[in-house]
C-alpha cells in the first residue's frame, strides 16, 4: 500500500509570528488526600541548572498550555490553562481529527483529512507550540485518512494510524521521525477502520481499536510495527476511543453503538495478554448510546468519560462520569446539559497534575465550549468559548516549562511562603494528619527541586524574580505508580 501512495514533505516556511504575548501561567495545584512519599531531592543548586538573572526571569517561555484542534472551523487554538484564555490560534490545512503535544511541549502534531477533493488527501501538520506557526506539513497521499497520531516518550517518533478514505477499506500505521517528518516504517495489517491509538509509557508498544467488525484491540511493537497481540473485544456494535494507564499495565476502551445496549460502557484490558480485567455498563434509567471518549488520570486512580444519552422525550443528554480505575465502579456523574450536541466524538483530557479534566462540547454549527472541571468533585472551574468543533484536546505530558508561582501557591508538595533574591522558602506540604502534624520547612535555591515520588512530578526552581515576588519552576513527569490511599 505504501508504494501506491504518493507522499511528499512540504517544508513550509515558518509563518509570521502571531501577535501574542508569551504568558507565564500561574496554575494552582492540588494534592493527594493521603500522605504522599516525598522524593529524595536536594535543595542545593544543581550543576546543570544555572541561575537566571531576575531581569530575565519574567520572559522564560512557558510550555504550560491546553491545545484544541477544532473539527468544523479547521483551527488549532492554544489556551492558558489557568484562565482558559485563548492566547494563540492558527488555521489548519483542512479538517483536523486529533492533536498531540510533544513530550517537551515544543511542538503540536495534528492529523488532517481534506474530504472536499476527490480523492481526499491526508496530512500531518507539525506546529511550533510557542506561536502555532507551521514547522512542517507532511502529505500522506490521496485517499489516506490519518485519524490519530501519538508521539514516543522521547519525542523522536510519531506513530500515525491511517484508514482509507471514500471507497477504501485499507488501514495502516506509519512510524515517522519527528526531526524531519520522514517515514521510517509502515505496517499494512491493521484491521478495518481503526478508531483510536495510544502508546505505552515506555514507548515499546502502540494499541489500536476498531470501529466496525471485527471489533478488536491490537498491540504493535514500535520498533518495527510488527503485530504483537490481538484480542476480540466482544460481539459489540462499535469500539471507540481508548486510553492507557500511566504505568502501561491496562488499556481502557469505550463500547458504544446501535445494537445490544447491555454492552455499552467501558472495558479494561491487561496489556500483557490483552485479557479482560474489568468492565462497566453506562446504561441506567436513560437509553444511553454510551461513552464518547475516555481518559485516565496521570496518577492512575480514575477514569473519566463523557457519556451521551437521551431523556424520556428522546432529547440528547450528556454526562461526565468519573470511575475508579481499579474496578471501573462509578464514583460520580454530573450533567453537561441537554442543549449540547457532540456531532463527532470530541475528546477528554486530564491535566498532567491530575487536578483538572478538560471537556470540549457545544451546539453543532456554533462556537463550542471548553470546560475545565475540578477532578476531585467534577465541579466546573472555568469555561471558555472555542471555535466550532467538536474539539480535540491535548496537553503536554512530560515536561512543563515556565510554571510561575507566587507566595501562597503550592508547587507539588512545596508551599511557597517567602521569596528573596537568592532563595524561596516555605514548607513541604503533606496532608496534615497524625503522621505529619507540622510540615517541615524547606528552602530552595535555583536548581533545587521538590516533588512527589508517587505522582512522579519533579519541579526544579528555574529562576527567581524578587522584584515581582514570583518563582518559576520547570516540571518533569515520570509517573510510574499510583499514590497511596
Amino acid at each position: 500500500m505504501k508504494s501506491s501512495i504518493h507522499r511528499e514533505i512540504i517544508l513550509t516556511s515558518v509563518l509570521a509570528s502571531l501577535s501574542v504575548s508569551l504568558l507565564l501561567n500561574v496554575m494552582t495545584v492540588g494534592y493527594p488526600t493521603a500522605a504522599a512519599t516525598v522524593m529524595g531531592v536536594s535543595d542545593a543548586p544543581s550543576a546543570t541548572v544555572s541561575a537566571v538573572p531576575s531581569s530575565t526571569c519574567s520572559v522564560l517561555p512557558s510550555t504550560n498550555a491546553v491545545y484544541v484542534a477544532n473539527f468544523k472551523s479547521k483551527t488549532l487554538q492554544k489556551i492558558d490553562p489557568s484562565s482558559l484564555t485563548v492566547i494563540a490560534k492558527a488555521d489548519t490545512i483542512s479538517t483536523p481529527y486529533s492533536a498531540v503535544v510533544s513530550p517537551d511541549g515544543q511542538y503540536v502534531y495534528v492529523p488532517i483529512y481534506n474530504a472536499t477533493v476527490n480523492p481526499g488527501v491526508g496530512y500531518i501538520q507539525k506546529f511550533n507550540a510557542k506561536d502555532l506557526s507551521v514547522a512542517v506539513t507532511l502529505s500522506a497521499g490521496d485517499n489516506m485518512f490519518p485519524i490519530k497520531v501519538v508521539v514516543s516518550p522521547d519525542g523522536n517518533y510519531l506513530y500515525a494510524t491511517f484508514r482509507g478514505g471514500s471507497g477504501s477499506t485499507g488501514a495502516f500505521i506509519e512510524k515517522i521521525a519527528t526531526a524531519d517528518m520522514s517515514i521510517v516504517a509502515t505496517t499494512t495489517n491493521v484491521e478495518t477502520l481503526p478508531v483510536d491509538t495510544v502508546i505505552s509509557p515506555d514507548g515499546k508498544y502502540i494499541y489500536t481499536s476498531t470501529g466496525i467488525g471485527p471489533y478488536v484491540l491490537e498491540k504493535y511493537n514500535t520498533s518495527d510495527l510488527s503485530l504483537a497481540l490481538k484480542a476480540n473485544t466482544g460481539n459489540f456494535c462499535g469500539t471507540g476511543p481508548i486510553a492507557i494507564s500511566p504505568n502501561g499495565g491496562y488499556v481502557y476502551i469505550t463500547i458504544r453503538g446501535g445494537c445490544d445496549k447491555s454492552t455499552w460502557g467501558i472495558q479494561k484490558f491487561r496489556t500483557s495478554d490483552l485479557g479482560l480485567a474489568a468492565k462497566v455498563v453506562t446504561t441506567s434509567s436513560l437509553p444511553y448510546t454510551g461513552p464518547l471518549s475516555v481518559a485516565v488520570s496521570p496518577d492512575g486512580s480514575y477514569v473519566y468519560a463523557p457519556v451521551q444519552g437521551s431523556d424520556s422525550n428522546a432529547n440528547y443528554v450528556f454526562y461526565l462520569e468519573k470511575h475508579n480505575a481499579s474496578d471501573l465502579a462509578l464514583v460520580q456523574k454530573v450533567s453537561l446539559g441537554d442543549a449540547v450536541h457532540w456531532g463527532k466524538a470530541g475528546s477528554i483530557t486530564v491535566s498532567y497534575d491530575a487536578q483538572y479534566v478538560y471537556v470540549p462540547y457545544g451546539i453543532i454549527d456554533t462556537p463550542h465550549l471548553l470546560q475545565k472541571f475540578n477532578a476531585s468533585d467534577l465541579s466546573v472551574a472555568a469555561t471558555v468559548t472555542i471555535d466550532d468543533g467538536p474539539g480535540f484536546v491535548a496537553v503536554p505530558s512530560k515536561v512543563i516549562q515556565g510554571v510561575v508561582r507566587k507566595v501562597g501557591d503550592r508547587e507539588t508538595n512545596f508551599l511557597l511562603q517567602q521569596i528573596s533574591a537568592s532563595s524561596v522558602s516555605g514548607v513541604l506540604w503533606y496532608t496534615l494528619g497524625a503522621q505529619y502534624p507540622t510540615p517541615p520547612p524547606k528552602t530552595l535555591q535555583v536548581g533545587g527541586s521538590v516533588g512527589y515520588a508517587c505522582q512522579g512530578i519533579t519541579a526544579v526552581l528555574a529562576c527567581i524574580d524578587a522584584s515581582n515576588q514570583t518563582a518559576t519552576f520547570n516540571e518533569t513527569l515520570t509517573i510510574s505508580s499510583v499514590c497511596p490511599g
